[in-house]
Protein backbone atom coordinates (compact mmCIF):
# COMPACT_ATOMS: atom_id res chain seq x y z
CA UNK A 1 0.00 0.00 0.00
CA UNK A 2 2.73 2.56 0.42
CA UNK A 3 4.36 1.92 -2.42
CA UNK A 4 1.50 2.40 -4.24
CA UNK A 5 0.52 5.97 -2.47
CA UNK A 6 4.38 6.91 -3.00
CA UNK A 7 3.92 6.58 -7.23
CA UNK A 8 0.58 8.04 -6.83
CA UNK A 9 1.87 11.00 -4.93
CA UNK A 10 5.13 11.66 -6.61
CA UNK A 11 7.14 14.59 -5.54
CA UNK A 12 9.85 14.79 -7.98
CA UNK A 13 10.54 17.84 -9.08
CA UNK A 14 11.51 16.55 -13.02
CA UNK A 15 7.88 14.53 -12.52
CA UNK A 16 6.30 17.41 -11.51
CA UNK A 17 7.93 19.40 -14.34
CA UNK A 18 6.89 17.39 -16.91
CA UNK A 19 3.48 17.24 -15.11
CA UNK A 20 3.13 20.98 -15.31
CA UNK A 21 4.36 21.43 -18.77
CA UNK A 22 1.80 18.74 -19.70
CA UNK A 23 -0.84 20.38 -18.38
CA UNK A 24 -0.18 23.79 -19.58
CA UNK A 25 0.34 22.56 -23.31
CA UNK A 26 -3.22 20.91 -22.89
CA UNK A 27 -4.85 24.24 -21.70
CA UNK A 28 -3.14 25.78 -24.95
CA UNK A 29 -4.51 23.78 -27.22
CA UNK A 30 -0.82 22.26 -27.53
CA UNK A 31 -1.46 18.45 -27.30
CA UNK A 32 1.29 16.81 -29.29
CA UNK A 33 3.67 18.66 -26.94
CA UNK A 34 0.71 17.48 -23.84
CA UNK A 35 1.44 13.72 -25.00
CA UNK A 36 5.30 14.34 -25.18
CA UNK A 37 5.14 15.15 -21.55
CA UNK A 38 2.87 12.96 -20.12
CA UNK A 39 4.94 10.24 -21.73
CA UNK A 40 7.44 10.77 -19.27
CA UNK A 41 5.07 10.76 -16.51
CA UNK A 42 3.03 7.89 -17.32
CA UNK A 43 3.78 4.40 -15.58
CA UNK A 44 2.49 1.12 -17.41
CA UNK A 45 -0.31 0.66 -15.14
CA UNK A 46 -3.07 3.39 -15.63
CA UNK A 47 -4.29 2.91 -11.64
CA UNK A 48 -0.85 3.40 -10.13
CA UNK A 49 -1.03 7.25 -11.60
CA UNK A 50 -4.61 7.56 -12.24
CA UNK A 51 -5.16 11.47 -12.55
CA UNK A 52 -1.95 11.51 -14.79
CA UNK A 53 -3.88 8.82 -17.07
CA UNK A 54 -7.10 10.61 -16.89
CA UNK A 55 -5.68 13.92 -18.23
CA UNK A 56 -3.89 11.75 -21.11
CA UNK A 57 -7.24 10.10 -21.77
CA UNK A 58 -8.46 14.05 -22.24
CA UNK A 59 -5.62 15.11 -24.16
CA UNK A 60 -6.76 11.75 -26.70
CA UNK A 61 -9.75 12.77 -26.59
CA UNK A 62 -9.09 15.86 -27.86
CA UNK A 63 -6.99 14.92 -30.33
CA UNK A 64 -9.81 12.38 -32.07
CA UNK A 65 -8.25 9.15 -30.63
CA UNK A 66 -11.23 8.01 -29.10
CA UNK A 67 -10.62 4.64 -28.85
CA UNK A 68 -7.64 4.61 -27.14
CA UNK A 69 -9.11 7.69 -24.52
CA UNK A 70 -12.11 5.16 -24.14
CA UNK A 71 -9.76 2.31 -23.27
CA UNK A 72 -8.01 4.28 -20.38
CA UNK A 73 -11.48 5.24 -19.43
CA UNK A 74 -12.67 1.73 -18.95
CA UNK A 75 -9.64 0.59 -17.60
CA UNK A 76 -10.11 3.52 -15.05
CA UNK A 77 -13.53 3.28 -14.22
CA UNK A 78 -14.37 -0.15 -14.91
CA UNK A 79 -18.15 -0.84 -15.57
CA UNK A 80 -18.15 -4.01 -13.24
CA UNK A 81 -16.34 -2.78 -10.24
CA UNK A 82 -15.02 0.26 -8.60
CA UNK A 83 -12.01 2.26 -9.98
CA UNK A 84 -10.93 5.49 -9.60
CA UNK A 85 -13.33 8.25 -8.77
CA UNK A 86 -13.23 10.71 -10.98
CA UNK A 87 -12.89 8.85 -14.30
CA UNK A 88 -16.69 7.01 -12.67
CA UNK A 89 -17.40 10.71 -13.03
CA UNK A 90 -16.05 11.14 -16.61
CA UNK A 91 -18.34 7.91 -17.69
CA UNK A 92 -21.25 9.20 -16.02
CA UNK A 93 -21.48 12.80 -17.08
CA UNK A 94 -21.15 10.98 -20.85
CA UNK A 95 -23.35 8.47 -20.52
CA UNK A 96 -26.16 11.16 -18.93
CA UNK A 97 -25.40 13.55 -21.88
CA UNK A 98 -26.14 11.05 -24.18
CA UNK A 99 -29.19 9.36 -22.58
CA UNK A 100 -32.10 12.03 -23.84
CA UNK A 101 -35.09 10.45 -23.82
CA UNK A 102 -33.72 6.68 -23.37
CA UNK A 103 -34.97 4.47 -20.82
CA UNK A 104 -32.76 1.59 -21.61
CA UNK A 105 -32.31 -0.89 -18.32
CA UNK A 106 -28.62 -1.59 -19.51
CA UNK A 107 -27.27 2.11 -19.87
CA UNK A 108 -29.56 2.86 -16.67
CA UNK A 109 -27.36 0.47 -14.79
CA UNK A 110 -24.09 2.24 -15.81
CA UNK A 111 -25.09 5.45 -15.39
CA UNK A 112 -26.30 4.22 -11.54
CA UNK A 113 -22.84 2.05 -11.03
CA UNK A 114 -20.54 4.92 -12.00
CA UNK A 115 -22.47 7.92 -10.38
CA UNK A 116 -22.25 5.51 -6.97
CA UNK A 117 -18.55 5.28 -7.44
CA UNK A 118 -17.81 8.68 -8.77
CA UNK A 119 -20.45 10.46 -6.72
CA UNK A 120 -19.04 13.95 -5.71
CA UNK A 121 -21.92 16.39 -3.96
CA UNK A 122 -19.09 19.50 -4.86
CA UNK A 123 -19.42 18.64 -8.62
CA UNK A 124 -22.16 20.40 -10.37
CA UNK A 125 -20.96 17.98 -13.45
CA UNK A 126 -22.03 14.99 -11.15
CA UNK A 127 -25.07 16.51 -9.35
CA UNK A 128 -26.20 17.36 -12.74
CA UNK A 129 -26.03 13.51 -13.75
CA UNK A 130 -27.83 12.46 -10.70
CA UNK A 131 -30.29 14.81 -11.80
CA UNK A 132 -30.62 12.90 -15.07
CA UNK A 133 -30.87 9.75 -13.46
CA UNK A 134 -33.78 10.19 -11.24
CA UNK A 135 -35.57 11.71 -14.00
CA UNK A 136 -35.11 8.95 -16.15
CA UNK A 137 -36.22 6.25 -13.32
CA UNK A 138 -39.39 8.90 -12.41
CA UNK A 139 -38.21 10.27 -9.61
CA UNK A 140 -38.20 13.85 -9.85
CA UNK A 141 -38.64 15.24 -6.22
CA UNK A 142 -34.83 13.46 -6.39
CA UNK A 143 -33.91 15.31 -9.62
CA UNK A 144 -34.77 18.12 -8.24
CA UNK A 145 -33.01 18.06 -4.98
CA UNK A 146 -30.03 17.30 -6.80
CA UNK A 147 -30.41 20.42 -9.11
CA UNK A 148 -31.27 22.58 -6.32
CA UNK A 149 -27.75 21.51 -4.77
CA UNK A 150 -26.26 22.24 -8.40
CA UNK A 151 -28.28 26.15 -7.85
CA UNK A 152 -26.80 26.70 -4.62
CA UNK A 153 -22.71 25.63 -5.70
CA UNK A 154 -23.40 28.25 -9.20
CA UNK A 155 -26.64 30.40 -8.73
CA UNK A 156 -26.45 30.92 -12.59
CA UNK A 157 -28.45 27.71 -12.79
CA UNK A 158 -31.23 29.16 -10.54
CA UNK A 159 -33.42 29.84 -13.87
CA UNK A 160 -33.08 26.26 -14.80
CA UNK A 161 -33.90 24.87 -11.48
CA UNK A 162 -36.65 27.49 -11.39
CA UNK A 163 -37.86 26.19 -14.80
CA UNK A 164 -38.02 22.55 -13.52
CA UNK A 165 -39.80 23.12 -10.29
CA UNK A 166 -42.57 24.65 -12.15
CA UNK A 167 -42.57 21.72 -14.54
CA UNK A 168 -43.13 19.67 -11.84
CA UNK A 169 -46.17 21.78 -10.49
CA UNK A 170 -44.30 23.39 -7.77
CA UNK A 171 -45.24 26.47 -8.41
CA UNK A 172 -44.47 27.84 -4.74
CA UNK A 173 -40.84 26.43 -5.30
CA UNK A 174 -40.61 27.79 -8.98
CA UNK A 175 -41.36 31.53 -7.46
CA UNK A 176 -39.00 31.74 -4.71
CA UNK A 177 -35.51 30.37 -7.06
CA UNK A 178 -37.40 33.00 -9.61
CA UNK A 179 -36.97 35.32 -6.85
CA UNK A 180 -33.17 34.33 -5.68
CA UNK A 181 -32.42 34.47 -9.57
CA UNK A 182 -34.03 37.94 -9.99
CA UNK A 183 -31.52 39.27 -6.90
CA UNK A 184 -28.36 37.17 -8.34
CA UNK A 185 -29.03 38.59 -12.17
CA UNK A 186 -29.58 42.07 -10.83
CA UNK A 187 -26.17 42.04 -9.39
CA UNK A 188 -24.80 40.51 -12.43
CA UNK A 189 -26.05 43.38 -14.51
CA UNK A 190 -24.57 46.13 -12.03
CA UNK A 191 -21.54 44.62 -12.30
CA UNK A 192 -21.30 43.82 -16.28
CA UNK A 193 -24.43 45.96 -17.82
CA UNK A 194 -23.40 45.21 -21.64
CA UNK A 195 -24.11 41.42 -20.86
CA UNK A 196 -27.10 41.33 -23.15
CA UNK A 197 -27.87 37.33 -21.85
CA UNK A 198 -27.45 37.48 -18.57
CA UNK A 199 -30.23 40.99 -19.27
CA UNK A 200 -32.41 38.36 -21.20
CA UNK A 201 -32.27 36.08 -18.19
CA UNK A 202 -33.15 38.53 -15.59
CA UNK A 203 -35.90 39.65 -17.41
CA UNK A 204 -37.54 36.50 -17.64
CA UNK A 205 -37.38 35.51 -14.13
CA UNK A 206 -39.08 39.00 -14.01
CA UNK A 207 -42.06 37.33 -15.53
CA UNK A 208 -42.22 34.02 -13.82
CA UNK A 209 -43.02 36.60 -10.38
CA UNK A 210 -45.24 38.74 -12.37
CA UNK A 211 -42.82 41.91 -12.86
CA UNK A 212 -44.21 42.26 -16.25
CA UNK A 213 -43.18 46.14 -16.71
CA UNK A 214 -39.81 45.68 -14.65
CA UNK A 215 -38.84 43.33 -17.13
CA UNK A 216 -39.67 45.55 -20.01
CA UNK A 217 -37.75 48.25 -18.52
CA UNK A 218 -34.52 46.09 -17.79
CA UNK A 219 -35.05 44.86 -21.97
CA UNK A 220 -35.26 48.75 -22.84
CA UNK A 221 -32.65 49.92 -21.17
CA UNK A 222 -30.31 46.90 -22.89
CA UNK A 223 -31.24 47.75 -26.59
CA UNK A 224 -30.31 51.46 -25.24
CA UNK A 225 -26.95 50.61 -23.70
CA UNK A 226 -26.35 47.84 -26.89
CA UNK A 227 -28.70 47.76 -29.88
CA UNK A 228 -28.52 44.22 -31.62
CA UNK A 229 -30.54 41.38 -33.02
CA UNK A 230 -30.58 39.16 -29.24
CA UNK A 231 -31.54 42.14 -27.68
CA UNK A 232 -34.44 42.74 -30.30
CA UNK A 233 -35.60 39.32 -30.32
CA UNK A 234 -35.61 39.26 -26.52
CA UNK A 235 -38.40 42.49 -26.82
CA UNK A 236 -40.15 40.40 -29.32
CA UNK A 237 -40.45 37.58 -27.23
CA UNK A 238 -41.54 40.20 -24.29
CA UNK A 239 -44.25 41.71 -26.05
CA UNK A 240 -45.81 38.41 -27.58
CA UNK A 241 -45.99 37.12 -23.93
CA UNK A 242 -47.43 40.47 -22.96
CA UNK A 243 -50.02 39.49 -25.89
CA UNK A 244 -50.39 36.30 -24.31
CA UNK A 245 -51.18 37.79 -20.91
CA UNK A 246 -53.87 39.76 -22.72
CA UNK A 247 -55.52 37.03 -23.94
CA UNK A 248 -55.89 35.25 -20.58
CA UNK A 249 -57.17 38.59 -19.04
CA UNK A 250 -59.41 38.79 -22.21
CA UNK A 251 -57.91 42.06 -22.91
CA UNK A 252 -59.20 44.62 -25.38
CA UNK A 253 -58.59 44.18 -28.77
CA UNK A 254 -56.35 46.65 -29.66
CA UNK A 255 -54.05 46.14 -26.54
CA UNK A 256 -53.44 43.02 -28.01
CA UNK A 257 -52.56 43.83 -31.60
CA UNK A 258 -50.22 46.77 -30.51
CA UNK A 259 -48.22 44.53 -28.45
CA UNK A 260 -48.08 41.93 -31.21
CA UNK A 261 -47.16 45.04 -34.17
CA UNK A 262 -44.36 46.09 -31.48
CA UNK A 263 -42.80 42.86 -31.59
CA UNK A 264 -42.70 43.31 -35.12
CA UNK A 265 -41.34 46.45 -34.76
CA UNK A 266 -38.75 45.08 -32.78
CA UNK A 267 -37.66 42.30 -34.74
CA UNK A 268 -39.79 41.72 -38.07
CA UNK A 269 -38.56 37.99 -38.56
CA UNK A 270 -39.80 36.99 -35.21
CA UNK A 271 -42.38 34.06 -36.33
CA UNK A 272 -43.63 33.86 -33.08
CA UNK A 273 -45.20 36.97 -33.69
CA UNK A 274 -46.76 36.20 -37.31
CA UNK A 275 -48.45 32.96 -35.75
CA UNK A 276 -50.25 35.33 -33.12
CA UNK A 277 -51.30 37.46 -35.63
CA UNK A 278 -53.12 34.57 -37.58
CA UNK A 279 -54.68 33.32 -34.24
CA UNK A 280 -55.86 36.66 -33.52
CA UNK A 281 -57.78 36.78 -36.80
CA UNK A 282 -59.05 33.68 -36.80
CA UNK A 283 -60.37 34.38 -33.01
CA UNK A 284 -62.31 37.48 -34.10
CA UNK A 285 -65.44 37.86 -35.70
CA UNK A 286 -65.17 41.73 -36.03
CA UNK A 287 -64.52 42.46 -39.81
CA UNK A 288 -62.88 45.63 -38.64
CA UNK A 289 -61.03 43.85 -36.44
CA UNK A 290 -59.72 41.49 -38.82
CA UNK A 291 -59.22 44.21 -41.39
CA UNK A 292 -56.78 45.77 -38.79
CA UNK A 293 -55.10 42.65 -38.74
CA UNK A 294 -54.69 42.31 -42.27
CA UNK A 295 -53.15 45.85 -42.92
CA UNK A 296 -50.69 45.18 -40.04
CA UNK A 297 -49.79 42.43 -42.33
CA UNK A 298 -49.89 44.09 -45.42
CA UNK A 299 -47.01 46.85 -43.47
CA UNK A 300 -44.77 44.45 -42.97
CA UNK A 301 -44.87 43.29 -46.67
CA UNK A 302 -44.57 46.90 -47.89
CA UNK A 303 -42.07 47.43 -45.13
CA UNK A 304 -39.97 45.05 -46.95
CA UNK A 305 -38.66 43.55 -43.36
CA UNK A 306 -40.13 40.24 -42.82
CA UNK A 307 -41.93 40.10 -46.13
CA UNK A 308 -41.85 36.16 -46.59
CA UNK A 309 -43.35 35.71 -43.37
CA UNK A 310 -45.93 38.54 -43.55
CA UNK A 311 -47.21 36.97 -46.85
CA UNK A 312 -47.45 33.64 -45.39
CA UNK A 313 -49.41 34.52 -42.47
CA UNK A 314 -51.81 36.75 -44.73
CA UNK A 315 -52.01 33.28 -46.75
CA UNK A 316 -53.09 31.56 -43.55
CA UNK A 317 -56.06 34.96 -43.16
CA UNK A 318 -56.96 34.18 -46.19
CA UNK A 319 -57.54 30.34 -45.72
CA UNK A 320 -59.75 31.27 -42.89
CA UNK A 321 -61.82 33.18 -45.37
CA UNK A 322 -61.82 30.06 -47.98
CA UNK A 323 -60.64 32.53 -50.41
CA UNK A 324 -58.16 29.96 -52.26
CA UNK A 325 -56.60 32.50 -55.07
CA UNK A 326 -55.46 34.68 -52.36
CA UNK A 327 -54.36 31.94 -49.95
CA UNK A 328 -52.01 30.66 -53.13
CA UNK A 329 -51.09 33.96 -54.41
CA UNK A 330 -49.51 35.01 -51.09
CA UNK A 331 -48.03 31.57 -50.24
CA UNK A 332 -46.23 31.73 -54.00
CA UNK A 333 -44.62 35.40 -52.57
CA UNK A 334 -43.58 33.92 -49.36
CA UNK A 335 -41.66 30.55 -50.97
CA UNK A 336 -40.51 33.01 -53.86
CA UNK A 337 -39.19 35.11 -51.04
CA UNK A 338 -37.04 32.53 -48.80
CA UNK A 339 -37.38 28.65 -50.28
CA UNK A 340 -35.97 27.63 -47.02
CA UNK A 341 -38.67 27.85 -44.61
CA UNK A 342 -39.99 24.34 -45.17
CA UNK A 343 -43.62 25.30 -43.49
CA UNK A 344 -44.15 27.97 -46.52
CA UNK A 345 -43.37 25.06 -48.77
CA UNK A 346 -45.29 22.52 -47.57
CA UNK A 347 -48.57 24.21 -47.31
CA UNK A 348 -47.82 25.63 -50.81
CA UNK A 349 -47.25 22.01 -52.31
CA UNK A 350 -50.80 21.08 -50.14
CA UNK A 351 -52.77 24.01 -52.22
CA UNK A 352 -51.24 23.21 -55.37
CA UNK A 353 -52.21 19.43 -54.78
CA UNK A 354 -55.95 20.77 -53.74
CA UNK A 355 -56.06 23.23 -56.35
CA UNK A 356 -58.92 23.20 -59.30
CA UNK A 357 -56.29 22.75 -61.60
CA UNK A 358 -53.64 21.19 -59.53
CA UNK A 359 -50.22 21.01 -60.65
CA UNK A 360 -49.22 17.59 -58.75
CA UNK A 361 -45.49 17.66 -60.47
CA UNK A 362 -44.78 20.99 -58.88
CA UNK A 363 -46.56 19.82 -55.53
CA UNK A 364 -44.20 16.54 -55.69
CA UNK A 365 -41.31 17.99 -55.81
CA UNK A 366 -41.86 20.97 -53.07
CA UNK A 367 -42.96 17.81 -51.04
CA UNK A 368 -40.24 16.09 -51.68
CA UNK A 369 -37.36 18.52 -50.97
CA UNK A 370 -39.51 19.48 -47.57
CA UNK A 371 -39.43 16.01 -46.48
CA UNK A 372 -35.62 15.89 -47.27
CA UNK A 373 -34.86 18.45 -44.78
CA UNK A 374 -37.42 17.52 -42.42
CA UNK A 375 -37.76 13.53 -42.73
CA UNK A 376 -39.54 12.96 -39.36
CA UNK A 377 -42.17 15.65 -39.02
CA UNK A 378 -45.34 14.06 -39.77
CA UNK A 379 -47.49 17.12 -41.38
CA UNK A 380 -44.74 17.27 -44.37
CA UNK A 381 -45.07 13.37 -44.77
CA UNK A 382 -48.82 13.90 -44.54
CA UNK A 383 -48.53 16.49 -47.34
CA UNK A 384 -45.95 14.04 -49.32
CA UNK A 385 -48.04 11.06 -48.87
CA UNK A 386 -51.67 13.17 -50.15
CA UNK A 387 -49.63 13.98 -53.34
CA UNK A 388 -48.35 10.95 -54.07
CA UNK A 389 -51.90 9.14 -53.81
CA UNK A 390 -53.42 12.09 -56.06
CA UNK A 391 -50.59 11.48 -58.39
CA UNK A 392 -52.35 7.38 -58.19
CA UNK A 393 -48.54 6.27 -56.68
CA UNK A 394 -50.49 4.35 -53.91
CA UNK A 395 -47.52 2.43 -52.58
CA UNK A 396 -45.66 5.04 -52.01
CA UNK A 397 -48.56 7.15 -50.52
CA UNK A 398 -49.13 3.86 -48.10
CA UNK A 399 -45.55 3.75 -47.44
CA UNK A 400 -44.90 7.73 -46.22
CA UNK A 401 -48.48 8.16 -45.00
CA UNK A 402 -47.35 4.84 -42.52
CA UNK A 403 -44.48 6.75 -41.23
CA UNK A 404 -46.61 9.98 -40.44
CA UNK A 405 -49.36 8.60 -38.89
CA UNK A 406 -47.90 7.45 -35.48
CA UNK A 407 -47.05 10.87 -34.34
CA UNK A 408 -49.39 13.04 -36.50
CA UNK A 409 -52.59 15.09 -34.84
CA UNK A 410 -55.06 14.61 -37.51
CA UNK A 411 -54.90 10.63 -36.95
CA UNK A 412 -58.49 10.27 -38.87
CA UNK A 413 -57.41 11.81 -41.66
CA UNK A 414 -54.59 9.53 -42.41
CA UNK A 415 -56.62 6.75 -41.70
CA UNK A 416 -59.03 7.22 -44.45
CA UNK A 417 -56.43 8.09 -46.44
CA UNK A 418 -54.77 4.65 -45.81
CA UNK A 419 -58.09 3.06 -45.80
CA UNK A 420 -58.83 4.52 -49.25
CA UNK A 421 -55.34 3.55 -50.55
CA UNK A 422 -55.15 -0.25 -49.07
CA UNK A 423 -58.86 -1.11 -51.09
CA UNK A 424 -57.07 0.62 -54.18
CA UNK A 425 -53.94 -2.45 -54.10
CA UNK A 426 -57.01 -4.61 -53.04
CA UNK A 427 -56.25 -5.21 -49.09
CA UNK A 428 -59.95 -4.75 -48.22
CA UNK A 429 -59.28 -6.31 -45.11
CA UNK A 430 -56.79 -3.84 -43.77
CA UNK A 431 -58.46 -1.06 -45.61
CA UNK A 432 -61.49 -2.09 -43.62
CA UNK A 433 -59.31 -1.73 -40.32
CA UNK A 434 -58.32 1.76 -41.38
CA UNK A 435 -61.72 2.84 -41.68
CA UNK A 436 -62.85 1.41 -38.30
CA UNK A 437 -59.91 3.32 -36.62
CA UNK A 438 -60.99 6.55 -38.39
CA UNK A 439 -64.50 6.05 -37.16
CA UNK A 440 -63.30 6.16 -34.01
CA UNK A 441 -61.82 9.21 -33.72
CA UNK A 442 -63.43 12.18 -33.67
CA UNK A 443 -63.36 14.66 -36.72
CA UNK A 444 -60.90 17.51 -36.09
CA UNK A 445 -59.74 20.74 -38.80
CA UNK A 446 -56.17 19.80 -40.61
CA UNK A 447 -53.93 22.28 -39.22
CA UNK A 448 -50.88 23.23 -41.01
Amino acid sequence: MGMVLVGFFSTSSVEAKYRAGAQKAFKDNEYGRAKVFYARVLDDDPMANPRDWLSYADVLAATGEEPRAKSILDQLAPDEKPGYGPAHERKATNIAAKLGESKDPDKLSKLLHHLTYGNDDRSIACLKAWSTYYMAVNEPTKALDKMDMVAKIDPNYLPVVAHMFGQQGDEAQKWKLAEKSVQHLSLELERDPMNHQNRIRLAQMMLVIDREDDAGTTLLEGLAIKDDATIRTALAAYSVHRFAKEVERNGKFTRKLNFLAKALQFDPKYAPAYTQMVFLFRRNRDDSERKEVKRRLLEMVTSGQGAALAHFALSDLYGIERNAEQMQWHAEKAYSMDPGLTVVANNLAWLLAHAEDPDLDRAMELARDVVKTAPNQPEYLDTLGTVLMKRGEYDDAIDVLERALPAISSKKNVHEKLAFLYEKIGQDTIADMHNQQARGIATAPRIQ
